[in-house]
């Protein structure tokens, strides 16, 4: 009876061991967040979704001064793009936030704020996407700023709105 005991418990043994020494299926593994991480830059032009089906030079355009408003975001602001044309090209843009009177651009608070946590500001950008569109004439042109790639899909949006204005008249 000792014997079979004996036998018994190294059968058990060996079970023991080939069931614990199989492969294990490894867990996967989080990244290294202490190791840098590539940035993916924004896309310089438009995406389908930001890009709409629609005019984007002022080739046709008849003179006189149009403007698009978006949608209010959460916040209280709505984006608006007034374009002014004349001899078929775009002379002046003005790209900009509103909320009640108050202009994100000149919203100093705000400003403060945008810049500390993404490294820009309307204050900056707003202005730079207006004069990138003058010098372009074609809103497919104007490239995305990188901390400020929300306002450029709103920009290119409002910008082909405000140029269909002016083919439609």
């Amino acid at each position: 009876m000792k014997k079979f005991l004996v036998l018994f418990l190294a059968g058990l043994l060996v079970i023991t061991f080939i069931g614990c020494g199989a492969e294990k299926e490894e867990p996967a593994t989080e990244p290294d967040t202490n190791q840098e991480q590539p940035v993916e830059e924004p896309k310089e032009e438009p995406t389908e979704e930001t890009a709409l089906d629609g005019v984007t030079t002022p080739e046709s355009a008849a003179d006189g001064t149009y403007t698009a408003e978006g949608k209010a975001d959460d916040y209280g602001w709505t984006p608006f793009v007034t374009l002014e044309i004349a001899g078929g090209k775009i002379t002046t843009v003005d790209f900009d936030y509103k909320n009640g009177d108050v202009l994100k651009s000149e919203d100093e608070e705000y400003n403060t704020s945008m810049e500390s946590a993404v490294g820009t500001k309307p204050e900056t950008y707003l202005p730079e996407y207006e004069a990138a569109l003058v010098e372009s004439q074609d809103v497919t042109e104007v490239d995305s700023i990188s901390g400020a790639t929300q306002s450029y899909s709103e920009f290119v949006k409002l910008a082909q709105e405000a140029l269909g204005k002016a083919v439609e008249k």
